[in-house]
C-alpha cells in the first residue's frame, strides 16, 4: 500500500503530562504534531514497543487485582495481542505480524511478567499495613500539568510514588537511572504536592524484573521542574498562534518519530538528502520497476545524489507502484544494504507525494 500524509491542523495544546514534558524539551513540533494528526498514525513503532504497552497494561490489572493468577494474565497478554495486530492490520503495518515472533525475548518476558504476578500477590496478602492505589489521577490548579502515576503505595503512613517500565532504565552511557525518568517522576512528587499539600516519603522506578531504583528529590527541583513544564506549554502555543513553532531536527531526535513523513522541516532534508536525516529513509523519483518470479519487487529511485535500488519490496505493492512511475515517493524503515542500495524490512512503509 501506498500512503499519503492526511491534512491536518497544528492545533494548540490544553495540557501536557510529564512524560509529554519530558518528550517535548527534545521537539516540541513532534509532540504538537502527534497530537494535531488526532491518532492518525504515519510510521509503526517497533514490536518491542507494542509489546512494552501490553506488558505495562498487564502490571496494571494485576496491581488492580483483575489479574489475579497465570491462566488469567495469559488470556489478558493473548487478548492483548489479537487486538493490536487488528490495529497493525488496519494501518497496513503487517510485516511484524505475527506480534509474538517478531518482539525480542518474548518468552523471558512473559516470565518476568509471571514473577511479578507472584511477588505483587504475595506483597497484597502478606501485609495489613500495606496500602496501595494504581492509575491514581493528578493535575495542578489551572489544569495544565496532569497525569497518571502508575502506583502509590502507603507502608505504615509512608507514601511511595512508583513508576512501571517495561523496558531498558538504565542509560547505557552514564550507568545511571535514565535522567527523563528521573524528571517525570519527581513531576508526579509536585503534582502530589498541589493535589494533598505534601510530598510522598519516596519515589521509585521498578523494572519488569522487579529491580526497584529509589529517586532522590528536593522540594526545590520538583518546583523548577513544574515552572518549566508550564513555561513550556506557554512557549509552545505562543509559537503556534504566530507560526513560529519549529521542529528541533537531528538523528537522535527523529529516530524514533513516527511523524517523519509529515514533518516539513524532515521532508525538506529528506529531499535534499542531507546529512541529518536518518540513512533508513530515502526520498526520490520513481524511475524503473522490477518484479521477479519470486513475486519480490525491485525498484530504482534517482534524487540529488544519483540513483538508489531498494530490493525485496512485497509483491502486494507492485500495481499500485506502476501508477507512481516518474512520480516522487519516499520510503521509511529501510535496511541499507550497500552503497546505493536498500533493502525493506517489516516496517518499511511507502509515502507518495504532490507532484
Amino acid at each position: 500500500m501506498i500512503n499519503r500524509v492526511p491534512e491536518f491542523e497544528i492545533k494548540e495544546l490544553q495540557s501536557i503530562s510529564p512524560s509529554s514534558f519530558v518528550s517535548m524539551r527534545k521537539c516540541r513540533y513532534r509532540f504538537v504534531l502527534q497530537k494535531s494528526l488526532d491518532k492518525v498514525v504515519l510510521l509503526p513503532s517497533s514490536p518491542n514497543a507494542y509489546f512494552g504497552s501490553i506488558l505495562h497494561k498487564a502490571i496494571e490489572e494485576i496491581n488492580n487485582q483483575q489479574i489475579k493468577c497465570e491462566d488469567d494474565l495469559m488470556i489478558f497478554i493473548e487478548s492483548k495481542i489479537k487486538s493490536t495486530e487488528n490495529y497493525l492490520k488496519e494501518n497496513n503495518f503487517i510485516g511484524m505480524i505475527p506480534l509474538k515472533k517478531s518482539v525480542k525475548d518474548y518468552g523471558m518476558k512473559i516470565i518476568l511478567l509471571k514473577r511479578k504476578l507472584e511477588s505483587l500477590s504475595e506483597l497484597k496478602s502478606d501485609s495489613q499495613s500495606v496500602q496501595s492505589a494504581s492509575e491514581m489521577y493528578f493535575e495542578c490548579a489551572d489544569g495544565n500539568i496532569k497525569g497518571i502515576v502508575d502506583h502509590i503505595f502507603v507502608n505504615n503512613n509512608a507514601i511511595e510514588l512508583i513508576d512501571y517500565k517495561t523496558g531498558k532504565i538504565i542509560d547505557e552511557y552514564t550507568g545511571q537511572v535514565k535522567e527523563d525518568y528521573k524528571e517525570q517522576l519527581k513531576l508526579y512528587a509536585y503534582l502530589y504536592f498541589e493535589k494533598f499539600n505534601g510530598f510522598p516519603d519516596k519515589l521509585s522506578i521498578v523494572g519488569l524484573n522487579d529491580s526497584k531504583y529509589t529517586i532522590n528529590f528536593n522540594f526545590d527541583e520538583c518546583l523548577k521542574l513544574f515552572n518549566e513544564a508550564k513555561e513550556l506549554l506557554e512557549k509552545t502555543n505562543q509559537n503556534i498562534k504566530e507560526g513560529k513553532l519549529k521542529p528541533s531536527l537531528s538523528k537522535q531526535n527523529c529516530i524514533y518519530c513516527s511523524c517523519r513523513p509529515a514533518c516539513f522541516s524532515y521532508q525538506a532534508s529528506l529531499k535534499n538528502c542531507s546529512d541529518d536525516v536518518l540513512e533508513s529513509d530515502v526520498y526520490g523519483t520513481l524511475k524503473s520497476i522490477r518484479q521477479f518470479l519470486d513475486g519480490t519487487v525491485n525498484i530504482i529511485i534517482s534524487n540529488i545524489n544519483g540513483e538508489f535500488v531498494v530490493k525485496n519490496i512485497r509483491s502486494s505493492n507492485y500495481e499500485e507502484l506502476t501508477s507512481y512511475r516518474n512520480k516522487n515517493i519516499s520510503l521509511y524503515n529501510l535496511y541499507y544494504y550497500e552503497p546505493f542500495s536498500f533493502r525493506t524490512n517489516d516496517n518499511t512503509v511507502i509515502y507518495a507525494h504532490s507532484q
